[in-house]
């Protein structure tokens, strides 16, 4: 605890010392530690506050070699998501990226075990390439990931930023042919709202059709 609060009154030349000297060789191994991590965490904000780009390369840098290692665990990805909340929009790209070395629903969804949210910020910094890729990996399971409590979210957040990617129309086909399934999900009706939000009109106007005839009963449903 005392080293964190020291942390925040330290120059440049003393946080290059303690990354150096106390950090930099066990990195990946303390960003998964209760306390160690929080120190990191001190360590790259103080990083952003004070313009430190050596540091904030090698951090990155680490972070990018391990981060299916680090963000295993909630620890490691509270050092992940430091990292997205306070270094450049260039370093927040380069962690971003790892997601489109995912291959698989599986490995999206251990990272959403502990790191839906790092996901959801890391959406951010993704070129629509980027994101086309990770959206096309997920296809032919969306149902069923909008309808789990531990993936909705996450599934929410891609689909908001898919709504303009070519990939789509073939997401969406999907979606529309389980609208109503959805709607009454306690978890699936997010995403139903969510693509009211953000989809052109051309995707809109089926929900409102399927959903217009349901009205009266989906009033009396408490999900829908």
């Amino acid at each position: 605890e005392d080293l964190i609060k020291s942390v925040d009154g330290m120059n440049s030349d003393q946080l290059t010392h303690l990354f150096e000297t106390k950090l930099k060789l066990r990195l990946s191994e303390l960003a998964q530690q209760p306390i160690a991590s929080k120190v990191i965490i001190a360590v790259i904000k103080k990083v952003g506050q004070l313009g430190c780009h050596k540091i904030e390369e090698k951090i990155t840098r680490m972070i990018v070699a391990n981060f299916f290692t680090i963000s295993s665990c909630k620890q490691g990805c509270q050092v992940v998501q430091a990292a997205l909340d306070n270094f450049s929009d260039a370093k927040r790209v380069m962690i971003a990226e790892q997601l489109t070395e995912l291959g698989s629903v599986e490995e999206f969804t251990d990272l959403w075990t502990h790191g839906s949210h790092v996901f959801v910020s890391m959406l951010d910094y993704l070129d629509e390439t980027s994101l086309g890729m990770i959206g096309t990996i997920l296809q032919g399971n969306y149902v069923s990931l909008s309808c789990h409590i531990g993936h909705y979210k996450p599934i929410k957040a891609l689909l908001s930023h898919l709504v303009s990617n070519d990939c789509f129309t073939e997401i969406y086909s999907e979606i529309e042919e389980n609208i109503m399934s959805l709607s009454y999900d306690k978890f699936g009706h997010y995403i139903i709202v969510g693509l009211l939000e953000t989809a052109e009109e051309a995707f809109k106007n089926p929900i409102i059709d399927a959903i217009n005839g349901k009205v009266v009963a989906m009033s009396l449903d408490s999900i829908a």
